[in-house]
């Protein structure tokens, strides 16, 4: 049997969508547990006919908490995990599941290409797209976890202690420790690209680019450095290092140019941007061929542009941070 496991906080527009979807995502038997994380909306409500395990906590602890509460309640082999804003595609948790083929512990998917038909902003298009490609492309074999839609076997989740419970109010990096704490021990993670679902979630560029560098390079930067496990895969990829050393060539190249003129400075520029371009055509093309039209595209472009620019701040405000930490501590 398996235990699927659904941290849920003030869920209730998304949460019985997903519900429904698990029950479609697989043949096996399973029980479906739905943790409601000190909701204030119509959460527990919505589990009704759908969940066969409700637990309610009475102060809210974060989504790693939450999961493994929903742990120590379910007695399956292996522990699905899904967000409460994840659909899962029909047949995508047996999908999934063929990720834990002996010798490995834990496996992940990604979301589907496209995010839902209600949800076509530029910025929610370009993170879901972003996510996508990211995992599709990805080694087999990772160091990582993503709770999002990630499956681990009981055994091993509960030989490193679960998910790392930290005092927080909203889900930032407990998925990547996870894993980190996975190898570390000697387990094996991969990446299933066929496991796929859908994220309904919105994004607005400011909260974008939020959650990118507050909720994911900041604490992720952090969690590598601390356990010392840093491999350069998914979304620091050498590709995506190279794409914003070659970002930043070109914008400094050109502020140059608009400062002080000159050839070299726009030779600079130009040899810049080509290699972006260059790093970036397997992205952009497959944007393209998602979207359907230039036009559609374009603002995913300039958006990419964007990330190659901000993603280095955030892996540099990570390093300050983790510094700072660390100095804080000793001095304690």
């Amino acid at each position: 049997m398996i235990t699927v496991i659904v941290p849920a906080y003030n869920a209730a527009p998304v949460l019985r969508r997903c519900l429904k979807s698990i029950r479609e995502a697989t043949s096996e038997q399973l029980e479906l547990i739905v943790v409601d994380d000190a909701s204030t909306d119509a959460t527990v409500e919505c589990c009704e006919g759908l969940a066969d395990i409700v637990v309610r906590r009475k102060q809210r602890g974060g989504a790693a908490v939450a999961r493994n509460e929903g742990r120590r309640h379910g007695s399956g082999d292996r522990l699905v995990f899904i967000d409460a804003d994840v659909e899962p595609e029909p047949g995508s948790i047996d999908v999934l599941l063929t990720g834990l083929a002996p010798g490995y512990d834990a496996a992940f998917g990604s979301y589907t290409a496209l995010p839902p038909t209600g949800l076509r902003g530029a910025a929610t298009r370009y993170k879901n797209f972003l996510h996508h490609f990211t995992h599709q492309r990805s080694q087999p074999e990772v160091a990582t976890f993503w709770a999002g839609f990630g499956a681990v076997r009981a055994e091993a989740f509960d030989a490193v202690g679960g998910f790392p419970e930290r005092a927080i109010r909203f889900a930032d990096v407990e998925d990547i420790r996870l894993g980190y704490a996975l190898t570390e021990a000697g387990h094996r993670v991969r990446v299933v690209p066929g496991a796929q679902a859908l994220h309904h979630k919105p994004f607005t560029v400011a909260g974008l680019i939020r959650t990118d560098l507050v909720h994911r390079a900041i604490p992720w930067v952090d969690a590598a450095l601390r356990s010392r496990s840093f491999r350069p895969e998914l979304a620091v990829a050498p590709r995506a290092i190279l794409s914003s050393l070659a970002a930043w060539t070109a914008l400094v190249a050109t502020m140059a140019v608009v400062v002080g003129g000159g050839w070299i400075p726009a030779a600079v520029a130009g040899l810049g941007l080509v290699a972006w371009l260059a790093l970036n055509g397997p992205f952009l093309a497959a944007a393209y061929r998602a979207m359907g039209s230039v036009r559609q595209t374009a603002p995913l472009a300039a958006l990419h542009v964007a990330f190659s620019w901000y993603a280095p701040l955030g892996a540099a405000a990570g390093l300050l941070a983790h510094v700072v930490g660390r100095a804080r501590a000793k001095r304690r």
